[in-house]
């Protein structure tokens, strides 16, 4: 356990001893993000005899290299996966492809570079989205600026208003210039009704405008790239593909931890006691076991039955990997009533089970007389 507030590069030293005392054995696969890419920790793992794979963040210099090289050379790679669309039944495969990098780690651990068809989607939607906004409050301010009420008067505070409109991410893309526009005003010299006789003096005073542009230099060089990203591993041995499957095991992992804070709501947790914290989250850890070998034993035998998908989701849509949440809130409804008289059950009405919950149970393993018992 570790305060909320730490951060997690210190922390992987000590769940790897953790692990190997678990497993019993050092050289198991030890998978992390970008948080476990520091020297002391790699060469500790390393020298232990772990194997470790990891993501090289884009503050190494070695990523700016690659990406910079990527502009003139096509690396050669292989494709390491094609499955269906994760997200989207209909929608286009997902593909990813792996290369070894021609530029060696600054630490001589092993480099690859992955490429991901649904993540270049991504980063190119994006950069899409970081751009129009950029672009719609830059325009924002120029709708300000044209009003005669403005109080952004000077060349200074233009500039300042523009580089806060625009932000941090989309000024990568998205550039402005500020121009001045001279408006021609004529005053009367004297006050009073004009006549034919009254003299006017010409002032001129300067109106400023921001004006935006895409910066179409850096959006290719960030297009070549898109949906590339760098793995760190000492493990030499396996093949690219073997690395493009270890790689994809941990999402799988942190889906069924992201159930703590949506469907348990465990935080906050109102404990003092460290030991009663442990405690707690130790349930909620083999609640989460129960989930998954619940929703194993039902698709399981979904396969091996044939059956396509269950329609457990509102309006009763077809769901074809049902999870533990959606099983039993099926049987939310289920009650079973018990009549007595004065203390003692006279006699009991066991639940009157649907179609639809009957076969779950058998699905599950799970006999209909003991449900109802």
């Amino acid at each position: 356990m570790a305060d909320g507030n730490t951060n997690d590069s210190p922390t992987h030293r000590e769940t790897w001893d953790a692990l190997r005392t678990l497993v019993g054995r050092p050289d198991f696969f030890y998978v992390a993000d970008s948080k476990l890419c520091g020297e002391d920790t790699m060469r500790y793992i390393d020298g232990q005899g772990g194997r470790f794979l990891t993501v090289l963040p884009r503050t190494r210099k070695e990523d700016r290299l690659f990406r910079e090289g990527k502009q003139a050379h096509e690396p050669t790679g292989e494709e390491g996966i094609r499955r269906p669309n994760p997200r989207d039944e209909g929608g286009p495969e997902d593909v990813w492809k792996a290369a070894e990098s021609p530029l060696p780690a600054g630490d001589g651990f092993r480099l690859v570079w992955l490429w991901s068809s649904l993540k270049a989607e991504a980063d190119r939607g994006a950069r899409e989205e970081i751009m129009a906004r950029g672009i719609l409050a830059l325009e924002r301010l120029e709708t300000r600026l044209r009003s005669p009420k403005t109080k952004l008067r000077t060349r200074e505070a233009v500039t300042r208003a523009a580089e806060k409109a625009v932000g941090p991410l989309a000024r990568r893309w998205v550039t402005f210039e500020v121009r001045e526009e001279p408006v021609e005003q004529f005053r009367q010299e004297h006050r009073g009704r004009p006549g034919k006789g009254t003299r006017y003096r010409r002032q001129v005073t300067v109106r400023h405008h921001v004006v935006w542009q895409a910066k179409e230099e850096a959006i290719g060089f960030d297009a070549r790239t898109d949906g590339m990203f760098p793995l760190l591993t000492n493990d030499r041995r396996l093949s690219l593909k073997e690395l493009v499957d270890q790689y994809h095991f941990p999402p799988r992992l942190e889906k069924r931890h992201e159930q703590l804070k949506t469907i348990y709501e465990v935080p906050p947790v109102l404990l003092k006691n460290i030991d009663r914290v442990e405690a707690l989250l130790f349930v909620y850890f083999l609640a989460m076991l129960v989930e998954a070998l619940i929703e194993r034993e039902v698709r399981r035998s979904m396969e091996a039955e044939g059956v396509k998908s269950i329609p457990l989701y509102p309006e009763g849509r077809p769901c074809p990997s049902p999870t533990t949440d959606r099983i039993l809130g099926a049987f939310d409804r289920v009650a079973a009533h018990h009549l007595e008289r004065e203390g003692e059950e006279v006699q009991r009405f066991a639940p009157e089970l649907t179609e639809q919950q009957l076969e779950l149970l058998r699905l599950a393993g799970v006999p209909g007389e003991s449900y109802g018992a």
